[in-house]
């Protein structure tokens, strides 16, 4: 008798356990479809691009549970990427807007599909870039590199402080969902003087 109520209080267990991740499931996909939304509303609005793009940004780390999102843009004059928006509401100063990204990690030099980079493997990244994730106590980085026609327009960076991994889920949605947004958004509204090239960009940045 003992042992029948003991397996029908765990087989209640794992019922619930199950109905709870499904709303859970369910949860994720809302706030998804709200973001794919939000995006639309936002590429249409008339917000100057800065504007646009720390405004997806912030769509993106909160839908995404981010502590930092971050776009990258090619700059003419120096040859890298900058970072041209960024929604990091509890920044440390250290990552910021229009920083210069000078010593990229080699996993993003080259790449036209996402990467994620683990901080507390410091040792294989560069010691640049770690730094500056360290700084702001970043432990997870997805890079999805912004592409039309094989050449990286730019690249979108989110960032944890956390150790809540991406899943291939997540990389698979921000990969289907923003690129082709911010190559609307780009061609839309045009690419600043200062950010302008002629060559194909390399892969930028993907601490911020």
């Amino acid at each position: 008798m003992i042992a029948r109520l003991v397996a029908l209080a765990i087989k209640d267990r794992l019922s619930l356990r199950k109905e709870q991740e499904a709303q859970a499931e369910l949860q994720r996909q809302n706030d998804r479809l709200q973001l794919l939304l939000n995006l639309t509303n936002r590429i249409t609005s008339n917000l100057e691009l800065r504007e646009l793009l720390r405004a997806v940004s912030a769509n993106i780390r909160e839908v995404m549970q981010g502590d930092v999102v971050a776009i990258l843009l090619p700059d003419a004059a120096s040859g890298h990427f900058r970072v041209f928006a960024m929604d990091f509401p509890q920044r440390k100063g250290v990552v910021r807007e229009k920083l210069l990204d000078t010593h990229p990690p080699k996993e993003v030099l080259d790449a036209v599909t996402p990467v994620v980079l683990d901080w507390r493997e410091h040792q294989a990244l560069a010691p640049e870039a770690y730094a500056l994730a360290a700084a702001e106590g970043l432990k997870l980085t997805c890079v999805i590199p912004l592409v039309n026609h094989g050449r990286v327009l730019g690249r979108l960076s989110i960032s944890r402080r956390t150790e809540t991994s991406f899943t291939p889920e997540d990389v698979e949605f921000l990969s289907q969902a923003f690129g082709p947004d911010c190559h609307r958004s780009r061609k839309r509204f045009g690419v600043p003087r200062d950010l302008r090239t002629q060559r194909q960009a390399r892969p930028g940045e993907a601490l911020s």
